[in-house]
């Protein structure tokens, strides 16, 4: 009989070694029975392993020039969250950020910093460049980040000649960054000639599934949409694309009993020398809350990875409380009740010592 528990979780490190083994400037093909399952299993494993990607789930696929302008939307949330963002954040002058840039990433044009920054307050790329040097600008910015950049592939249709311009843009797009691009596809796809060029070293990547598949039709949320990219990790933040997490920053801090205590997406570790990133912390009462996604916690695997982290979690003296991204956004007053119950319960035990 084959154990599919053990197998899936070989699978899992067989996904974690193929990602991180993806030379610079180059990218990788999966194919996948699931997209939405393998995204699902990178989520995990990023969390595990603190990795730095962004992901991004298209479910059409566009011409060319969409293709490039995609991959130069994804590349600009990267830069905005993981400098951007916190330079401004830091109440620094646009004088000061401008010089701050230019001094840290001497070789970009000075003409291409300014227009950045000006977009950047629009929330839009810098217009008038041509593609090389937006791809070489972004690119630059992010390779000490050692960023993996992970494209989903959700959809079966498509017309052939967008196909071929995946399989030209992406190796044009990792060339000219110089970052690790990972493009998981479906099955179907994978059939197509137009593809040939870039599966030559495709890895098929599947997980056991316990769950047929109109069972999980079923019992699909539909009142709330996630959205369907994601940057991880955010270190010391809520996430930018957790509607749940930013909510729950926002009332944390408000909050007069519990403002000041919990720190979003820290790396922790076990006694079983693993390492979680975790979404929300309490670290002198070894708090630990969970945000659940139904994007990224629906999956079998999903679903096993939370309980074996969880285990883990327990036996290295944490309290893990799990909530739902739906239940935050419904009734935050609600949750944000959950979290001091348990709060105080801690402080409770705390005092009793």
């Amino acid at each position: 009989m084959i154990d599919h528990e053990n197998k899936d979780f070989m699978n899992r490190f067989k996904l974690f070694d193929i990602l991180n083994d993806i030379p610079i400037g180059a990218s990788k093909i999966l194919i996948c029975e699931n997209v939405s399952e393998a995204v699902s299993t990178i989520e995990s494993v990023v969390h595990q392993n603190a990795s730095p990607i962004a992901i991004d789930i298209w479910t059409t696929i566009p011409g060319v020039r969409g293709l490039i302008k995609n991959f130069f939307d994804i590349l600009f949330r990267a830069v905005k969250i993981n400098f951007i963002d916190d330079t401004f954040n830091k109440n620094m002058n646009e004088s000061s950020i401008f010089s701050k840039l230019t001094e840290t990433y001497p070789t970009l044009s000075k003409k291409w910093i300014d227009a950045f920054l000006q977009s950047y307050k629009h929330n839009q790329l810098p217009k008038g460049f041509p593609n090389e040097i937006m791809a070489s600008h972004l690119g630059e910015m992010l390779q000490s980040q050692n960023l993996i950049v992970i494209i989903g592939i959700d959809t079966t249709k498509f017309k052939s000649e967008n196909l071929l311009g995946i399989a030209n843009a992406i190796n044009w797009i990792a060339q000219r960054t110089k970052l690790r691009y990972t493009l998981l596809i479906p099955r179907l796809l994978a059939e197509q000639k137009d593809l040939e060029s870039i599966l030559y070293d495709a890895e098929t990547f599947l997980l056991e599934q316990s769950i047929d598949r109109t069972q999980k039709k079923s019992i699909t949320p539909t009142t709330i949409n996630e959205k369907k990219h994601y940057l991880l990790p955010v270190i010391g933040k809520p996430h930018p694309f957790s509607q749940g997490e930013i909510i729950l920053s926002q009332l944390i801090n408000l909050d007069n009993d519990l403002s000041g205590f919990f720190l979003f997406n820290q790396i922790v570790t076990t006694v079983k020398n693993t390492h979680y990133m975790v979404d929300l912390l309490w670290p002198e009462g070894n708090l630990i809350i969970e945000v659940d996604g139904y994007r990224f916690h629906s999956s079998r695997y999903a679903f096993q990875f939370d309980r074996q982290k969880d285990y883990e979690l327990i036996v290295s003296n944490f309290i893990v409380l799990r909530m739902t991204h739906q239940e935050i956004i419904e009734d935050p007053k609600s949750s944000l009740e959950k979290i001091r119950d348990v709060f105080n319960f801690i402080k409770k035990q705390q005092i009793g010592e």
